[in-house]
């Protein structure tokens, strides 16, 4: 591929639903539905703004409400401000879904006594002069000459209701038309002759083109209106982006994913995972034979730790009765084949045209995300019912695949799934799990290469921040020494930030190795510093019980680097919007609510709470706080629903490395053959007895974790391979429900979901009619070997 492909091409656009073109903008200029430079300079100069801080966007598709019932009504009974506001709000509304930004819509409307209150909002269908005249004839005959004009701005920011700034008129229709200097019904409307008698004395009262334009100047409500804008701006914390896909770029992606891999790059690639494996290999061998490298091997993850303690073996027989097996490591080649397969997975989740939608987010700034509004959760909570994500699915009215549907959801992938998961930090939408069996230096860097951010334990032997400083050394260093870093086929890449692909992925990746703090304020500030030392910046502040302990050392961090820009914290676990909003406070630049069970998790169960509950992170993202929130546990394949309530992240624990390569080398295989990984939770049984929280008879006390087995899965052989699948999952998710990108589906202020009765399920399934695929071929088969020692 051209090294120096434009990749700045935007004058030509592939929007992805309905020919809408949709970019992301900045959120702080008004844009109103005009393309008259003129009326913008008016405007500016209303608002007492610099005239480039007033856009305008001309929409030809936004149509003129029509007066539904409830609108009708309130015209009927006189209540005509209530029903300008409706029909303005209407515009606001369908100006959003146009543009997909909030553009200020304007509506005139002309409400006479004559005609029960009409034309009202319909009054440009009157504006001939021939109707004109008509409707001076009816007010004349009728005796009731009696009108009121109204001049409203609406503003929708795709959140709550529409905003609407409005100004009134009081007047009377004249007997003809009468007068040049105004344009639509200017020549029948008197505006209140006391008024003008005050305004203009020695005059006669005078259509509005009768005046002159000094004169229509004080009393113009359109003045009025914008006046009042600028003494109550319109919120725009939650204007939401959407995505553009330029052309070119666009299609170039689709080409590379859907392009088979030359053969001579597939060789370049798996001749550098055969030296990758090959090191690793041999380093597990050597420090196998010493007491202080089987330590190390156990601290960075290569070995389960369950294998290392000798003490407590016993134990943990009666705690998991099955057959430990034998000890095996992955055969060489079938190793090198799994990190090639991770590295052209790899590949494509760095294709430049995915680094540089990610740019231009980053350009653009964190837009809030602002209130929701989800029905069945607002009954919920009124009724303080609990919610699992078990009652929700994300609803697909109306999608249809569509010939380009494939591609469309390809191009989702590559350019529209960047999320902010902190105000510092876009990622994907995936964040690696903490939990002790289930982590590793190369996982750690795998993720961290996948552009997804992972945590180093705090729980059994990582309850010391020296093995924590372990790992994550490890895991910086397989980061640098990848096969992608010296194979990726975009690595020459120029991007629009002036950095190689290869210099930026590494640059992210290192910013995506997190260590895990516990809320412990005396200490916390020298623990990070030792972390900053080896390069670490990002930092997991953790407090399982979302106690106050949290804000507190929220503090002491966000105070110990107050004006460095270069370090990123998440606080959790946060129980509501109370704590929420102090650790906002605090300096977090993003949050972390649990909502649930995790995989490995049975504290719910324990402590009798409510498990899975999204009236929690629903709640707390309703709060507008202005930074980013992350669902933690419990999400399984509901995972689309906390997007929709407004999560720019997910926890995925024990879902993306169990029981893949990328967790470890090193295996156990039973009697029968089957190879798996052991996992427990970080309050387990294992994690008791390995942090000496037994009681008298060696028995592990206050148990809230669970201990399994989980078998390699042949279909997901690296961590790459799980997070790309998941990735191209919500995409499809995306694309069924016509939506761009997943920046649009976190601002969605009414994301579509229901509770899926059979019917529901049924018509939400775009394959339901699809038998499933029972007979699923394997890519390739994995080769074990007895580790001996």
């Amino acid at each position: 591929m051209d090294s120096q492909i434009n990749l700045k091409r935007t004058t030509d656009f592939w929007p992805l639903d309905q020919g809408v073109e949709r970019e992301l903008r900045p959120t702080h200029q008004l844009v109103f539905s005009t393309s008259n430079p003129d009326k913008l300079r008016e405007i500016a100069a209303a608002l007492g703004l610099p005239e480039e801080e007033v856009r305008g966007q001309k929409l030809r598709e936004l149509l003129e409400p029509q007066p539904d019932d409830s609108v009708r009504s309130l015209i009927e009974s006189g209540r005509y401000e209530q029903a300008s506001a409706a029909i303005c709000g209407q515009k606001a509304v369908q100006a959003w879904k146009i543009s997909g930004t909030g553009v200020c819509v304007e509506d005139t409307g002309l409400y006479t006594e004559a005609l029960r209150g009409y034309p009202g909002p319909e009054i440009k269908s009157w504006n001939h002069p021939d109707n004109l005249a008509t409707l001076c004839d009816l007010a004349s005959n009728s005796g009731r000459r009696g009108a009121t004009m109204i001049v409203a701005f609406g503003f929708y920011p795709g959140f709550g209701e529409p905003q609407v700034r409005s100004a009134v008129l009081r007047g009377e229709i004249a007997a003809q038309p009468r007068g040049t200097n105004g344009f639509g019904f200017d020549c029948i409307f008197v505006p209140d002759p006391t008024l003008q008698a005050k305004l203009f004395p020695g005059k006669p009262a005078r259509t509005i083109a009768e005046m002159e334009p000094g004169e229509k100047a004080q009393l113009n409500p359109r003045t009025k209106a914008l006046t009042s804008i600028a003494q109550q701006p319109f919120e725009f914390a939650s204007n939401p982006p959407r995505i553009l896909l330029p052309t070119a770029a666009a299609k170039v992606a689709i080409r590379d994913l859907k392009t088979k891999v030359p053969s001579e790059h597939r060789e370049k690639v798996l001749a550098a995972s055969i030296t990758s494996v090959e090191q690793r290999r041999q380093r597990i061998f050597a420090d196998m034979r010493s007491e202080t490298g089987r330590k190390t091997l156990v601290r960075t993850g290569e070995v389960s730790e369950r294998v290392m303690d000798d003490d407590i073996t016993d134990v943990r027989e009666r705690i998991l009765p099955f057959d430990m097996g034998r000890l095996r490591i992955i055969s060489r080649d079938s190793g090198a084949r799994a990190i090639a397969h991770s590295v052209h997975r790899l590949e494509l989740l760095n294709h430049p045209f995915a680094l540089e939608a990610m740019l231009r987010q980053e350009r653009l700034g964190y837009v809030a995300v602002g209130g929701k509004s989800v029905p069945p959760l607002d009954a919920m909570k009124e009724r303080r019912q609990a919610a699992t994500y078990d009652d929700f699915k994300l609803g697909f009215e109306g999608a249809t695949e569509g010939s380009k549907n494939q591609e469309r959801v390809i191009a989702i992938l590559a350019g529209g799934m960047g999320s902010w998961t902190s105000t510092r930090c876009i990622t994907y939408p995936i964040l690696g799990a903490s939990v002790p069996s289930m982590i590793s230096a190369w996982s750690l860097a795998e993720g961290a290469l996948c552009g997804i951010p992972g945590f180093t334990p705090c729980d059994s032997y990582w309850s010391d921040h020296t093995a924590q400083i372990e790992m994550s050394r490890a895991a910086l260093a397989y980061i640098d020494s990848h096969p992608f870093i010296s194979t990726g086929r975009w690595n020459d890449v120029v991007l629009s930030n002036g950095e190689t692909v290869k210099d930026f992925v590494l640059r992210r990746a290192h910013k995506m190795i997190g260590a895990t703090l516990k809320a412990r304020p005396e200490t916390i500030a020298d623990i990070a510093d030792q972390f900053r030392a080896i390069g670490v910046s990002t930092f997991r502040v953790y407090e399982a019980g979302a106690t106050r302990p949290l804000q507190a050392a929220v503090r002491v961090l966000a105070e110990h680097y107050r004006g460095d820009s270069n370090y990123i914290m998440w606080a959790g676990q946060v129980g509501g919007v109370a704590q929420a909003r102090e650790c906002v406070d605090a300096g977090a630049h993003g949050l972390i609510v649990g909502v649930g069970d995790g995989a490995l998790c049975s504290t719910a169960d324990v402590a009798a709470l409510a498990g899975n509950n999204p009236l929690k992170i629903y709640e707390i993202v309703a709060a507008r706080l202005g930074i980013p929130v992350i669902a933690d546990g419990g999400v399984g394949s509901r995972a689309p629903v906390a997007h929709a309530l407004g999560a720019a992240g997910r926890m995925m624990a024990g879902s993306l490395s169990g029981g893949t390569v990328s967790l470890r080398l090193v295996k156990f295989a039973n009697g029968d053959g089957e190879v798996y990984d052991p996992e427990y939770g970080e309050a387990s049984a294992p994690t008791k007895h390995r942090g000496g929280q037994v009681d008298a008879l060696g028995e592990a006390m206050g148990v809230e974790g669970i201990a399994a087995r989980r078998p390699v899965d042949f279909l997901r052989p690296t961590l790459a391979d799980r997070v790309f699948a998941s990735l191209l999952g919500v995409a499809k998710s995306l694309r069924f429900d016509g939506l761009s990108s997943l920046a649009e589906l976190v601002h969605q202020a009414q994301p579509n979901l229901w509770v899926p009765t059979g019917a529901a399920l049924r018509a939400g399934s775009p394959h339901h009619d699809h038998p499933e695929t029972k007979d699923v071929p394997r890519p390739f088969q994995l080769n074990f070997e007895p580790l001996s020692l």
